[in-house]
C-alpha cells in the first residue's frame, strides 16, 4: 500500500463516507482475491506451453508421492476426492509444501477452499498439535502457513485468527495489515542472518516460536481489550483445543505475554546496566526462553516495516541477549553442585 493517510481518507469519503480503516480492509481483501485469480490464470497459461512444461514436469515429478504430484513448481493433489474420504490429506499437503518449498497449485488451493466447511467440522474435533508440530518445524513452514492463510484453511483451523484478517493499523510505523505482518514475521525467523541465524539453529522447538508468532498480535482484532491480553486469551483457547501439552503451552503463553519486553527494554533502559540485565533475567528465567524471545523480538520488529530493524536495534538486541545469557549461565554455574571427591 502506497496511499498516504490523507489519500485514504479522501477515497473513503468518495466511497460514501465509510470508516477509513474499514474501507482499507475491504481494499486489501479485494486486492488479494484479484491477485489469486491472476495467479490461477497464469498457471493455466503456463500449462498450455506443452513442450517446456512436459519436460519440466517429468523432471520434477520425482518429488511427488502417492498423494501429491509436482508440476511446474506447484504441488497438486493426485486424487482430489481423497480430501472427502480423509480430511487429513489437507494438512499433509501443506506439510509437503513446508518440506519442499513449493506452493500448492491453484487447483489444489481451490479444492481445499471448497471443502472448508467439511474441514472445519472435522478438525474442530481433533487434537491437532502432533500433526501441526512437524509442519511448523520444517524449513519452509512460513510458506506453508501463508498458503494455508490464502486458502482459508488457517482460519478454519484457528477461527481465533479471523478478526486480524486484512486488519489495518493506521499509524506511521506499521506498513502491513496485521495478518500480513504476522506472516512476514514468521518468514523473518527462517531468513534471519548473522548471529541470529546461529541462534535459531540452537532452538529446540521452533514450532513453539512459530505458534507464538502466529498468535502474538491476534488480539489486535479485539479493540476493547488490550492486545496482549486478548492475544493470550485467543492463543490459550486454540492451544487447549489442539491438545498442546501443558509445558509447551506455558512456553507459548510466556512468549506472547512478553513479546514486547525486550523491545521496550532496548528503547527505554540502558542495556549495559546490571539492574536492567537482572530484571530481564528474572523475567525469562531460562536460556531456552531467552533464545525464543530474542528471535521473536527480532522477527516482530523486522516485520513492522522493511526499515524498522536498523543496525542499531539489531546490535542492541544482540548485546541485551548476550548480557542476559551470560547472567543466566553464570547463575547456573554458581548453583551447580560439585561432585564430592573420592578416595
Amino acid at each position: 500500500n502506497t496511499l498516504g493517510f490523507e489519500a485514504q481518507d479522501a477515497v473513503a469519503e468518495l466511497a460514501g463516507g465509510a470508516d477509513t480503516a474499514a474501507w482499507m480492509r475491504e481494499y486489501f481483501r479485494h486486492a488479494r482475491a484479484i491477485y489469486r485469480a491472476a495467479i490461477r490464470q497464469l498457471e493455466i497459461a503456463e500449462a498450455q506451453n506443452s513442450g517446456l512444461f512436459a519436460s519440466f514436469r517429468d523432471w520434477r515429478s520425482r518429488l511427488g508421492n502417492a498423494e501429491f504430484s509436482v508440476h511446474r513448481e506447484r504441488v497438486h493433489v493426485r486424487e482430489p476426492h481423497s480430501l472427502d474420504a480423509d480430511p487429513g490429506v489437507a494438512l499433509r499437503l501443506f506439510e509437503f509444501v513446508a518440506r519442499h518449498g513449493m506452493r500448492p497449485s491453484a487447483d489444489a488451493e481451490q479444492q481445499i477452499a471448497v471443502r472448508l466447511p467439511r474441514l472445519r467440522e472435522h478438525f474442530s474435533r481433533q487434537p491437532l498439535w502432533r500433526a501441526l508440530e512437524p509442519l511448523l518445524s520444517l524449513p519452509y513452514s512460513p510458506l506453508a502457513l501463508r498458503s494455508m492463510h490464502e486458502t482459508g484453511l488457517l482460519t478454519t483451523l484457528f477461527p481465533e485468527l479471523a478478526a486480524m484478517e486484512c486488519l489495518v493499523i493506521r499509524d506511521f510505523y506499521h506498513r502491513y495489515t496485521v495478518d500480513e505482518h504476522t506472516l512476514v514475521a514468521m518468514q523473518n525467523v527462517w531468513t534471519i542472518q548473522g548471529p541470529y541465524k546461529d541462534l535459531r539453529s540452537e532452538v529446540k522447538q521452533p514450532a513453539l516460536l512459530l505458534f507464538a508468532l502466529l498468535f502474538h498480535d491476534a488480539g489486535k482484532g479485539s479493540p476493547h481489550e488490550g492486545h496482549v491480553d486478548a492475544s493470550l486469551r485467543l492463543a490459550r483457547s486454540a492451544a487447549h483445543r489442539i491438545g498442546m501439552p501443558d509445558q509447551e503451552r506455558e512456553t507459548v503463553m510466556f512468549l506472547i505475554q512478553r513479546h514486547l519486553e525486550l523491545s521496550a527494554t532496548m528503547h527505554s533502559r540502558d542495556v549495559f546496566d546490571p539492574a536492567t540485565i537482572a530484571a530481564v533475567t528474572r523475567q525469562v528465567e531460562t536460556v531456552e526462553r531467552l533464545k525464543l524471545l530474542t528471535l521473536l523480538t527480532y522477527a516482530d520488529i523486522s516485520a513492522v516495516n522493511p526499515t524498522a530493524m536498523t543496525p542499531w536495534r539489531s546490535d542492541h538486541l544482540w548485546q541485551l541477549y548476550m548480557a542476559v545469557y551470560n547472567e543466566l549461565t553464570r547463575a547456573l554455574e554458581t548453583d551447580r553442585i560439585e561432585p564430592e571427591p573420592t578416595g
